[in-house]
């Protein structure tokens, strides 16, 4: 048996502290206001586009700001962080979009 799964089916006691820290870091229930790592890319409709995801975590590494990364989406403790890296991450965007230069056209 894997240790991952030794430590989250077997419930060994020897192993209860390993298992406390994990909980520990865990802690999802504390962020609760997040933010989607996938936008539609606007150039190509049925695709994401690869630029948002790139944007939000430049965002995130810029401010500082604690967040999870939980399910294809962001999570922070605070609304005013959300709100913070949202404005970052969209800014950010915006210049990367329009300094996207296409390496060839499909038209």
């Amino acid at each position: 048996m894997s240790m991952s799964k030794r430590l989250l089916f077997d419930r060994r006691p020897e192993d209860d502290v390993t298992r406390a820290r994990m909980r520990e870091g865990a802690a999802l229930h504390e962020f609760t206001f997040s933010i989607g790592t996938r936008r539609l890319n606007s150039r190509k409709p049925p695709y994401w586009c690869p630029r948002w995801r790139g944007a939000l975590d430049k965002a995130v590494r810029e401010l500082g700001v604690e967040c999870r990364h939980v399910n294809e989406k962001v999570c922070f403790r605070t609304l005013e962080d959300r709100e913070a890296i949202l404005k970052r991450a969209e800014a950010l965007y915006s210049e990367r979009v329009k300094s996207h230069k296409p390496r060839f056209s499909l038209d």
